[in-house]
């Protein structure tokens, strides 16, 4: 309950190339959904709730030389650690149960 789950090897890359107005104006109006669940063998999956970043705060973060390209260009990446609250979904999960109880 309200603990934090780091997740190994976790990481989103979007690449794409826009006019940085036109950029920002689309983040403006469309935030990143994430989707958190519960998946389990047992149980039909169960929607636990919902987190959107505002992936403008990411235009703002200064870019940093990260490699170099296949065709010679350096290559650029924005990092930034966010924290997001999880919000429930609209309606409420039903409850988990086990398909075949061994008691």
């Amino acid at each position: 309950k309200r603990g934090e789950v780091a997740l190994p090897n976790g990481g989103c890359v979007f690449e794409f190339a826009a006019e940085p107005a036109a950029l920002l104006q689309t983040l403006a109006h469309q935030p990143l959904l994430i989707e958190l669940w519960h998946k389990d063998r047992y149980v039909k999956d169960v929607l636990l709730g919902i987190a959107t970043v505002d992936l403008a705060e990411i235009v703002g973060v200064l870019p940093r030389a990260s490699g170099r390209a296949p065709s010679g260009f350096v290559t650029t990446e924005r990092a930034e650690e966010l924290a997001v609250p999880v919000h429930p979904p609209l309606h409420p999960p039903e409850p988990l149960r086990r398909s075949a109880d061994p008691n």
